[in-house]
């Protein structure tokens, strides 16, 4: 049969191979380890800075909704400014229209005193009855 020096030697050669094969898995797996280690550790470092801009995010959420309250408060300021301007305008053209309507009043009034005495001077003048006068005065008026 076979000799006791080469079943060792075949037993060592095979055991060398299982050995090295061992050996050679180890090594894959110890590599992807490492890959997954790295690739565990970029995954990490990407939570990191979602988080970090997720909180950026939230900071200038805040604000902006601290922004768009104060513009919302100008928004109503400016509203109420113009509202104001909006009356003071209207009191400035009441202030106009009341100012043209005593003019027009005082016109009025002047003419008529105009007339007034243009009648008693023609009654004056004619030496005719004041009612006389006025009847003439309004005919070449109305013609």
């Amino acid at each position: 049969m076979l000799d006791a020096p080469l079943i060792a030697a075949s037993l060592l050669v095979a055991e060398s191979v299982v050995a090295i094969g061992f050996a050679i898995a180890m090594q894959r797996a110890e590599r992807r380890a490492y890959a997954l280690r790295r690739a565990l550790d970029r995954a990490e470092g990407h939570i990191t800075n979602l988080q970090r801009a997720l909180g950026d995010a939230f900071r200038d959420a805040d604000e902006f909704r601290k922004i768009a309250d104060e513009l919302g408060a100008e928004i109503v300021a400016h509203r109420a400014r113009e509202r104001l301007i909006a009356a003071e305008r209207t009191r400035a053209a009441a202030r106009a229209a009341r100012k043209k309507a005593k003019r027009a009043a005082m016109k009025a009034a002047d003419a008529e005193a105009r007339r007034q005495h243009t009648v008693q001077a023609l009654a004056n003048l004619h030496l005719r009855p004041r009612a006389e006068v006025v009847a003439e005065v309004r005919g070449r008026r109305s013609a």
